[in-house]
C-alpha cells in the first residue's frame, strides 16, 4: 500500500532495535540489549528473527545493514542456529 499511496519505486526495510532496544545507537546500549536477551548468541538470533518478520511482512526490495548487529560485535562468531536463521533471511 505505501508504494501505490506514495508513488515509490522500492522500499528499504531495516532493523536497528531489537526487543525495542537500539543495538547501533551506542556500545552501552548494545550491551544492555545483550543483557536483557541473556548474551550475545540470543540476541543475534532474535536479530534475524526480527529482520524475518520485517522481510516476511513488508517485503522490501532492499535489506539495508543485513548484518548491523556487528555494529559492536565484529569479532563474533555465528553459531550454527544463527547461521540458519541467516541463510533462512537470504532465501
Amino acid at each position: 500500500d505505501l508504494r501505490q499511496q506514495y508513488n515509490l519505486d522500492y522500499l528499504v526495510g531495516s532493523v536497528h532495535h531489537v526487543s525495542e532496544i537500539p543495538i547501533d545507537f551506542s556500545k552501552e546500549l548494545f550491551e544492555k540489549a545483550v543483557s536483557f536477551h541473556g548474551g550475545i548468541d540470543n540476541l543475534f538470533d532474535k536479530y534475524f528473527d526480527s529482520q524475518h518478520s520485517l522481510i516476511d511482512s513488508i517485503r522490501p526490495e532492499v535489506i539495508g545493514h543485513f548484518d548491523l548487529i556487528n555494529m559492536y560485535a565484529h569479532e563474533h562468531k555465528y553459531n550454527s542456529n544463527t547461521l540458519q536463521k541467516i541463510n533462512n533471511n537470504i532465501k
